[in-house]
């Protein structure tokens, strides 16, 4: 099993995948509640909020784990201190779940540019959405934001977008996502 996530400001976006790239379970996961908007500094309530939720400290059973990391691409696109959130959270997640994986699993932290390119978080939504089979779709837990919904078709994307580029996995499990999903649009004809 495959656990993608795409962290954001207002929690988490997951998504459990098989090692042939079907959507098994998606679901959002809240910021917790003791968040104060000026501080970060709450790891231990994120912590709590992940034991909880995973049923930690028995050992998960993912063996990869797929976050989207964070980076800084110039002015203009995005707040500093967001991507500093977002990487830290990235780091809390990563420490929480990691320790309970087995020790064959993989962790891998793709940037955005990596799986997606320079594609809007709408239009590679509506892409991802669009190639999922409906017995996936139904998989999708519904959250009561739609911002919400994007953040797991992401996850969904990112575990699928793995699948396909990650050379150590079975060739069976790898289906053509990359030319499949046509990430980048092609030139018309």
């Amino acid at each position: 099993m495959i656990l993608a996530i795409d962290p954001g400001l207002k929690g988490l976006g997951c998504a459990e995948l098989d090692m042939k790239g079907e959507v098994q379970r998606g679901w959002f996961i809240r910021r917790p509640y003791a968040y104060k908007s000026k501080s970060w500094l709450f790891s231990e309530q994120w912590m709590a909020l992940l034991n909880h939720e995973f049923g930690l400290p028995t050992q998960l059973p993912y063996k990869h784990l797929v976050i989207e990391g964070q980076y800084l691409r110039g002015r203009g696109h995005h707040r500093p201190e967001d991507i500093l959130r977002l990487s830290f959270l990235t780091g809390i997640v990563t420490a929480a779940l990691g320790s309970y994986m087995a020790e064959e699993a993989r962790l891998f932290v793709p940037s955005p540019q990596q799986w997606k390119g320079s594609t809007p978080a709408g239009v590679i939504q509506q892409r991802i959405y669009g190639k999922l089979s409906t017995q996936e779709i139904e998989r999708i837990e519904r959250p009561s934001q739609r911002a919400w919904y994007g953040d797991i078709l992401t996850a969904c994307g990112i575990g699928k977008w793995y699948i396909e580029t990650n050379p150590t996995l079975e060739p069976e499990s790898r289906r053509g996502w990359r030319r499949k999903w046509a990430l980048k649009t092609e030139p018309a004809s």
